[in-house]
């Protein structure tokens, strides 16, 4: 693996642990540091009827509990009294928060395809990502209100009861409770392909275009080099070149580390495909790399964890004979100097 100007090379991550989960590809992954668990659903190949929901140890990765939901988990959250909101394809299911057993559903008028959920006390913000609008579901009446957006993007809940969307247009948008108020315009940021927020409302962003349409189907753009750093109340925009080609971002509550997933390009029968394997973590302070790791050969990273140092992912099945794929948790300790962030 041929190294990036200027960062550390990458260092091999060391596994915590692997399990089996089922599906070729396509799983979602949901972690919950506060609860000791990552969540994760099923993968394509599975048959509707026996897909699932599932909870896995953080420490040891063994399967806690699960749950049917008729059709894949796309989008997830934890609700205002503990227990856990789940979106499919056109249903929404609250989820008791230990056994994971169903303790309400919705199904009128539930926004398809919802990708985010973001609890609003008795609310939930929904938004898919091909869609220009945000919804409100009212979980007492189960009534549903729409407010359309120039572009998607992404939710984030702020330290004090604000919710943000932030679309991929650069838009930033202050949310009223249950969308009772039109979405107030607070900013314009570059364009980009996704964001990450502190609990204090700064916000950092992944200036690549993203996703790109080709007739009839879509796929990754070129990943970036290029961040973007914006400060409450998001008016400017500092842009600052990591070095490394990257697409996800995560950062810690506090605002201190910056993770991105590093991507690596290669040619297959003559085209340019990418993998994300590779994740790099940044000092917000100065931009500095404190921290750099790989995952094995044919792993891809789909999701990290700043708060937890973790850092999971996916060897897709190698045929359609093989219907589950492997998961791997794999361990990253940014380093300040002399002295090692600790995790817990």
């Amino acid at each position: 693996m041929s190294d990036v100007t200027g960062l550390p090379s990458p260092v091999a991550l060391p596994m915590r642990w692997s399990t089996r989960i089922p599906g070729l590809q396509a799983q979602r992954l949901w972690p919950d540091p506060v609860g000791g668990q990552l969540w994760v659903a099923d993968g394509w190949g599975v048959a509707f009827g026996a897909l699932r929901l599932r909870s896995l140890d953080l420490q040891g990765g063994h399967e806690r509990a699960s749950v049917r939901l008729g059709n894949a988990a796309r989008a997830l959250t934890r609700d205002a009294h503990g227990n856990w909101l789940a979106a499919t394809d056109q249903k929404l299911f609250r989820l008791a928060a230990g056994s994971l057993q169903p303790l309400a559903k919705w199904t009128s008028r539930i926004p398809k395809y919802s990708d985010q959920l973001l609890c609003q006390g008795d609310f939930v913000l929904a938004i898919n990502a091909a869609a220009s609008s945000v919804s409100a579901i009212d979980l007492a009446s189960g009534a549903v209100k729409r407010r359309a957006l120039p572009a998607a993007g992404c939710l984030h809940g702020i330290a004090g009861g604000e919710e943000l969307l932030v679309c991929v247009d650069g838009s930033v948008w202050k949310l009223s409770r249950g969308l009772g108020k039109a979405p107030k315009r607070l900013a314009s940021l570059p364009a980009h392909c996704t964001t990450a927020a502190d609990e204090s409302g700064h916000l950092w962003l992944s200036l690549g275009a993203g996703r790109q349409s080709d007739g009839n189907s879509v796929s990754w753009a070129a990943p970036t080099t290029l961040l973007g750093a914006s400060a409450p109340p998001s008016e400017v925009c500092v842009e600052q070149d990591l070095g490394l080609p990257f697409w996800q971002l995560e950062v810690s509550r506090d605002g201190r580390v910056l993770w991105v997933i590093g991507v690596s390009s290669f040619e297959h029968e003559g085209e340019t495909r990418y993998r994300q394997n590779q994740v790099a973590c940044f000092d917000t302070a100065d931009y500095r790399c404190i921290a750099r790791g790989c995952v094995p050969e044919g792993f891809e990273i789909k999701q990290v964890c700043p708060e937890l140092g973790l850092v999971w992912a996916i060897r897709a099945g190698e045929d359609q004979v093989e219907q589950d794929a492997s998961l791997g948790c794999f361990e990253l300790e940014p380093v300040y100097g002399d002295a090692s962030i600790a995790f817990h």
